[in-house]
């Protein structure tokens, strides 16, 4: 029973960051970049969970949003890659 709570917990966050990223890829005009010490970040405006994206500098995106209520880390890497991707002479 503990493993299939589990899952449903997992797939509950798995919802939750795909909800984020939806809002935040989808939402024309609505961002702000802030400034905090020598870091920058976007939010948008009315996220329910204040999420914030942090761009590095080789172009990769970092999302975090903070969850006090269920204290935890959450890893999710999509890449693109593969035969799609490559160029269309090799």
């Amino acid at each position: 029973m503990k493993t299939v709570k589990n899952i449903f917990k997992m797939r509950t966050n798995f919802l939750l960051f795909s909800l984020v990223f939806f809002i935040v890829s989808t939402t024309q005009g609505a961002t702000r970049i802030i400034t905090e010490g020598k870091y920058a970040y976007t939010i948008v405006d009315k996220d329910p969970l204040k999420t914030r994206i942090y761009t590095l500098k080789n172009g990769l995106k970092v999302y975090i949003s903070v969850n006090k209520d269920e204290p935890r880390i959450q890893t999710l890497i999509v890449v693109k890659a593969g035969s799609t991707y490559d160029p269309s002479e090799t």
